[in-house]
């Protein structure tokens, strides 16, 4: 996995953003990365402020490589075509901060019974980056 330079990541004010601990924390909990399943695809995450910060779920934004803008907030359905999607969630603070996160799915069209399995855990799984 290649990282990426610090002074290289930009904040929204245009300065380097070298301590990446004051960026909010952001889980995706559905859909899992590699997963498939039918549309809609239940879209669901959180986000808190950093070192403790509140929630900022209310503030993720949706989005589909393919299929665009597609919601915001904490929990969504979102009508998606059959297609390989990476679906980002991005959260911006109120100081401006941001933090992404993605995974990519497949959305499988026809009538087959599929259910998508997401992360439903009370710690929002992976702990968040």
């Amino acid at each position: 996995m290649k990282t990426q330079d610090p002074a290289k990541t930009l904040q929204l004010d245009g300065t380097p953003d070298r301590d990446k601990s004051l960026r909010p924390i952001l889980n995706i909990r559905c859909p899992k990365d590699g997963g498939s399943g039918p549309s809609p695809v239940p879209l669901r995450g959180n986000a808190f402020g950093p070192q403790g910060g509140g929630p900022l779920g209310h503030l993720i934004e949706w989005r589909s490589d393919r299929d665009g803008f597609l919601g915001t907030g904490t929990a969504i359905s979102a009508p998606l075509t059959p297609f390989p999607h990476v679906i980002t969630a991005e959260v911006t603070d109120p100081q401006g901060r941001v933090r992404s996160k993605s995974v990519s799915i497949s959305v499988m069209g026809g009538t087959e019974p599929m259910e998508w399995i997401c992360d439903d855990d009370d710690d929002g799984g992976d702990g968040g980056i």
